[in-house]
C-alpha cells in the first residue's frame, strides 16, 4: 500500500455504486490504469470540473494491491477549443479511442503519452487537423511495432522508386507489380515516401508539409487498411466524423 503522484491523461469514466466514478488514465509511468475516484458525483466534490475526458491532470493515487484510488487531482491542461467546437471534439474522441484500443502498459509511455498530448495540442489550435490526425496513426502503429516496412515490397525486398508500382491489398500487404495479385489499391511513391518521412519527424517538420486534397484522400485510405487489421474492430468514431463532413 503507498501513495503515488503521476501526471495523465483522462481517456474515459463511468459512474460506479451512488457517487463514485471510474477513471482510466494514461501516464508515462504507469500506462494505462483504471483508478477510483470515491465521491467524485457530489455536489461538493473537490473533483468537480477536473475529472473530464481529454484533461491532462496531477494525481495523487492510493495503490492498494492493483488497485488505484485516486485521492487528490489538480488539471494541468484542458483543451477548451477543443470542447467548444463540435469537429475538434470528434476528431479528439476518435484519437481516444484509436489510443485506447493500442495503448496497454507503460512500456513506450513517454513516447505514447507525448504523442497523445502534442496531437491534442495541434487539433486544439485547428491546425491542419487531419494532416495530425494521420501523423497519430502512423507514430501510434509505429510505436506498436505494427506498422509494416514501408520502404520495399514484403514478398521480394526491392526497394520502390519513383516509377515504382506499388500495390497494398485489404490486410495491408505491400508489394511490387510483380508480386501484387488480386484486387489490391495502387499507392503512388510520393505517398510512401510522405508515410515514411512523417514516421521519422518530429512535429515541428511535419508542420511544413502541404498536401492536396487527393494526397489526403490517399493518405487516409492507406493508414485506415493499416489501423483496421492491427485493431481488428470497428471505430465508432469514424461514422460520426464522415457524417459530419457530408
Amino acid at each position: 500500500m503507498r501513495y503515488l503522484n503521476i501526471t495523465g491523461i483522462i481517456l474515459k469514466k463511468h459512474n460506479t455504486g451512488e457517487q463514485d466514478q471510474y477513471v482510466t488514465i494514461f501516464s508515462p509511468t504507469l500506462g494505462k490504469i483504471d483508478a477510483r475516484a470515491r465521491g467524485a458525483r457530489k455536489i461538493n466534490s473537490s473533483f468537480i470540473g477536473h475529472l473530464e475526458i481529454l484533461n491532462i491532470c496531477d494525481f495523487q493515487l492510493y495503490k492498494n494491491q492493483n488497485h488505484f484510488t485516486i485521492t487528490q487531482c489538480q488539471i494541468r491542461k484542458s483543451y477548451k477549443n477543443i470542447r467548444e467546437t463540435l469537429n475538434q471534439s470528434m476528431l479528439s474522441f476518435h484519437l481516444l479511442e484509436i489510443f485506447l484500443k493500442i495503448a496497454q502498459s507503460e512500456e513506450n509511455g513517454d513516447e505514447l503519452f507525448d504523442l497523445i498530448a502534442q496531437t491534442l495540442e495541434k487539433i486544439d489550435q485547428n491546425q491542419k487537423n487531419q494532416l495530425h490526425i494521420e501523423t497519430f496513426k502512423i507514430k501510434m502503429l509505429d510505436i506498436a511495432g505494427a506498422l509494416p516496412n514501408i520502404s520495399r515490397c514484403g514478398n521480394c525486398d526491392i526497394r520502390w522508386n519513383q516509377e515504382s508500382m506499388i500495390h497494398i491489398d485489404e490486410e495491408g500487404h505491400i508489394s511490387c507489380f510483380d508480386c501484387s495479385s488480386g484486387n489490391q489499391t495502387l499507392i503512388p511513391f510520393n505517398t510512401m515516401k510522405l508515410i515514411h518521412f512523417i514516421q521519422q519527424s518530429p512535429f515541428d517538420q511535419i508542420e511544413k508539409i502541404a498536401m492536396n486534397q487527393q494526397d489526403k484522400t490517399i493518405l487516409k485510405k492507406v493508414m485506415a487498411i493499416f489501423l483496421h487489421n492491427y485493431i481488428s474492430s470497428e471505430l465508432k468514431t469514424e461514422k460520426f466524423i464522415a457524417h459530419l463532413h457530408e
